[in-house]
């Protein structure tokens, strides 16, 4: 029960603003329980939690910020106790007076000041905004005040439609050498980061509900280049919005709301291969952006080798007292393993191979992941199915520790697009498991050729990953990230499967 009220509350403040009723299906879905609309509200009531009217932050147009602006210019001769009268309304907190109320918000009664508690719009904002201010004056002469701010706003608009009407007589049209005679058009002129906003990157749904800071992204891959959010009150302003497609319901409900606005990118997220792709039907033509490991996305991320002119003459090839390892856990055959599985088989007839994880029962805990795969002079990188560019941490573990990988997969020649061709043993060069285990037990007597398969380390140079549970995607998402705030450029939506599954 204690895991059960966990999640319960987990939720409730991550959707604050969410019905009894929102919250009932979603624990439905979540516990595979049913659960009547009393007992959660209950179980919320027991959280300590409590349905509030949430409060509204009054929000600034450019029609309201010109009116701010002239205000302020018609007294500027205002001494600092006149000002100190005026109570600016992005920074004040009140009840609505007037429009649509809007929803309760579940909160603590501590949590009364909470930004995310409040509503981020107002119904007729102008009738409570007193065009940018508030008095502190009595009721009455705040009515008053209401009353004058509404005539004046009305004497400004005329005043702005006329100034307006006044800029509209006809101009000749300038050509072309006119306007760019002293503009190098090859090179487009940029602003730089400093003189613009960064742009917001929406994570719309948590990929298997890993969750981490987003400030990982800055510590650990010096990026910092957009606004990274999981906010969804910010939907509207955000540049981009991903979406883990593993997490997609085959109703589509809990995808963004549809149609997004027209500056905004979908980015379709997906990290598994083809094989183990639910076919979500209708998301075909939702996304203009994919992030993947496949080289053809538009945002493609992997473990890639770095090449350095310098030799590197720092590496020592660890200790080795185990001649062949694999880490496996996957043993579901609905999931492509099955051919990595009959090989497996098969190869254990001629040769010892050392099991981890949860077939063998023994699943190592994160800080043995590295140590334990350098004991070993060779590793199984077996994926679980084979598809173009699929190969996941399995080829890049080895490579950093210094284990020699036996890769089963897609082709050498598709291997070898992103790793030396010196660095690995592929089972394809071989006939059958047999003769394979006949190679790895001779390397292991022969040194001088075991060591042939380092000497691309001296020009480059393997990435260690993040192997802790939680950070299985922040590679991907910091990188989403990165190209955001570098691409600007438009997409149009794309056929998501017919390019997937091709």
């Amino acid at each position: 029960m204690p895991v059960i009220f966990g999640a319960l509350r987990r939720h409730c403040i991550t959707y604050r603003n969410a019905t009894v009723m929102e919250i009932t299906t979603w624990a439905q879905e979540y516990f595979q329980k049913t659960l009547s609309v009393n007992t959660i509200h209950r179980a919320i009531r027991r959280r300590r939690l409590k349905l509030y009217r949430s409060k509204k932050k009054p929000y600034l147009n450019m029609i309201q910020k010109r009116r701010r602006f002239l205000w302020a210019k018609a007294h500027l001769k205002w001494t600092v106790a006149k000002w100190k009268t005026v109570l600016w309304s992005d920074q004040s907190k009140f009840e609505v007076l007037f429009g649509k109320l809007g929803r309760h918000v579940i909160r603590t009664k501590e949590d009364k000041d909470n930004p995310s508690c409040y509503q981020r719009s107002v119904q007729k904002p102008a009738s409570l905004m007193g065009f940018g201010m508030m008095s502190t004056a009595p009721k009455v002469q705040q009515i008053c005040l209401i009353v004058t701010c509404w005539l004046a706003g009305l004497f400004s608009c005329l005043a702005f439609i006329q100034y307006a009407s006044r800029s509209c007589t006809l101009e000749p049209i300038p050509s072309y050498n006119q306007v760019y005679k002293n503009i190098n058009i090859s090179n487009p002129i940029t602003t730089t980061n400093a003189e613009e906003e960064k742009p917001i990157l929406l994570l719309w749904i948590w990929p298997e509900n890993y969750r981490w800071d987003f400030r990982d992204c800055k510590t650990i891959y010096n990026i910092d280049g957009c606004h990274l959010t999981d906010d969804r009150n910010l939907y509207n302003q955000a540049d981009a919005v991903l979406v883990f497609h593993k997490a997609i319901k085959w109703d589509l409900s809990n995808l963004p709301p549809s149609p997004r606005p027209p500056f905004q990118k979908w980015i379709w997220f997906h990290v598994e291969s083809p094989t183990n792709t639910p076919r979500i039907p209708g998301v075909e033509k939702l996304f203009n952006l994919t992030l993947s490991y496949r080289r053809d996305a538009d945002i493609s991320v992997r473990y890639r080798l770095t090449v350095n002119k310098k030799p590197n003459k720092d590496f020592i090839l660890p200790k080795k007292d185990k001649l062949l390892c694999w880490f496996v856990s996957n043993t579901n055959p609905s999931t492509g393993v099955g051919i990595r599985m009959q090989y497996y088989n098969e190869l254990k007839k001629y040769i010892t191979v050392n099991i981890f994880g949860k077939m063998a029962g023994n699943r190592l805990k994160d800080e043995e992941y590295y140590s334990t795969m350098a004991s070993c002079k060779f590793y199984l990188s077996f994926e679980n199915s084979v598809h173009r560019d699929y190969f996941t941490e399995k080829l890049n573990g080895p490579l950093v520790v210094g284990t020699v990988p036996v890769v089963l997969g897609p082709s050498r020649e598709n291997y070898e697009q992103f790793s030396p061709g010196s660095a690995f043993i592929h089972v394809n060069d071989f006939p059958n498991p047999e003769a394979l285990a006949k190679y790895l037990l001779q390397l292991d007597q022969d040194n001088e050729a075991y060591m042939r398969y380092f000497d691309w380390r001296k020009h480059v140079s393997a990435t260690p990953h993040l192997i802790v549970w939680n950070q299985e995607f922040i590679i991907y998402i910091c990188h989403a990230c990165e190209y955001i705030a570098k691409h600007k450029d438009y997409r149009a939506a794309q056929d998501i499967y017919k390019w997937w599954f091709s």
